[in-house]
């Protein structure tokens, strides 16, 4: 039976392997690897709104860390959203996101306001991380991975570039921005980006077979091949197969409780606590000395006479 076959074929990430590195994947780096927040951007329009409002300074440091919150929800939330929906839904879902709640942030009138939209910015940046990263990964051959990752996290400087050049044209000396249409600018990447990821950017086969859509993961690697001009055959042995055993066992339950903790679990397991704690807390430290120095600098540059 179906359930009792001898693995013949190669695996999928052989075939991926097979299908190698080219314009394929280029096309899903810069359609799904481009989901940051310029904080560059965020920052220096959060002094000017907060000149603008005469908001306290509480409320002119929460314009920037409510983003950043809103960046850890939807990183949390991503990782649920993309094993059950795909890679590719929560990427679009963040371009859209980013783009609606910009737009709205330009009419907003109160402070309760902007905090919520900026807040939802960050959510929706936030989604679309982790799902950017594993399609990339995906649906690279293994020796191309830390090239194709290292340039998805090289994406943020351009979008850092990108944000100095809309500050530097809409006044050098950041004294008197167009805030408003500086989030206008600042989107319009993530507008383009989510039209073309709608209509060009692909499922990750390694989810679809994990699902048993064994003909979708064929045509999306048909396409891989169609776009190196490979010329490989893309037939696997899918993933359930490959595991099964006679007797088949009977699938557990997705509950939240097991998408929750079962990664938790082995995270913090004793073979990996070390690791874990060790990555975290550089990350921690890391994160905290470079978004603080993008939210101090800004403003000692705005108090400081440059000559």
């Amino acid at each position: 039976s179906f359930w009792s076959v001898t693995p013949r074929g190669p695996s999928l990430p052989e075939v991926i392997d097979r299908l190698g590195f080219g314009p394929a994947q280029v096309r899903v780096a810069l359609l799904g690897g481009l989901v940051w927040v310029p904080e560059l951007l965020v920052n220096v329009v959060s002094h000017t709104i907060a000149r603008e409002w005469n908001l306290a300074s509480w409320e002119r440091a929460s314009l920037v860390s409510v983003v950043s919150i809103g960046v850890l929800t939807g990183v949390g939330l991503s990782g649920v959203f993309g094993d059950q929906i795909g890679r590719r839904l929560p990427i679009i879902c963040a371009y859209g996101g980013i783009v609606l709640f910009s737009l709205l942030t330009m009419v907003a009138q109160t402070f309760r306001q902007i905090v919520c939209l900026r807040a939802l910015i960050g959510i929706s940046c936030g989604l679309g991380q982790p799902s950017s990263l594993s399609i990339c990964t995906e649906m690279t051959p293994a020796r191309w991975r830390v090239v194709v990752q290292s340039a998805v996290q090289g994406f943020f400087v351009f979008g850092e570039m990108y944000s100095a050049t809309l500050l530097w044209y809409d006044d050098p000396d950041l004294e008197h921005l167009h805030w408003r249409r500086l989030v206008l600018l600042g989107s319009l990447p993530a507008m383009m980006l989510f039209v073309f990821a709608l209509l060009f950017l692909e499922q990750s086969p390694l989810w679809l077979d994990g699902k048993g859509d064994y003909e979708g993961a064929v045509q999306v690697l048909r396409s891989i091949s169609y776009h190196n001009d490979a010329g490989s055959d893309v037939d696997f042995t899918p993933t359930l197969r490959r595991r099964s055993s006679p007797r088949r066992a009977s699938p557990r339950r997705a509950t939240p409780r097991r998408w929750l903790l079962e990664p938790l679990s082995i995270v913090f397991s004793a073979e990996l606590l070390y690791p874990t704690f060790v990555a975290t807390y550089s990350s921690f430290v890391t994160t905290m000395v470079y978004y603080g120095g993008l939210y101090v600098f800004p403003r000692i540059l705005m108090l400081a006479d440059m000559g």
